[in-house]
């Protein structure tokens, strides 16, 4: 009964940090992106002013949190 008990439990480990590994690799990926559209919005920044984008970056996180199944 112990001998079952300490093998789920460390079953349910390796489970959680294959899941922790995986959402590290995915942050990871989200921020490259983020930097990379940075990059690309920095010289637009200039033309259009702050406000458009910050309108827009409102938008990308509601459907972002939506996607992801995040309730605010």
């Amino acid at each position: 009964m112990l001998v079952v008990k300490l093998y789920t439990v460390r079953e349910n480990l390796r489970a959680a940090k294959k899941e922790y590994g995986k959402t590290e690799d995915d942050l990871k990926s989200l921020q490259s992106i983020g930097q990379i559209i940075g990059e690309v919005l920095r010289p637009l920044d200039n033309k259009r002013g702050n406000t458009f984008f910050s309108r827009i970056s409102v938008v990308c996180r509601h459907f972002f949190l939506r996607s992801m199944d995040f309730k605010e």
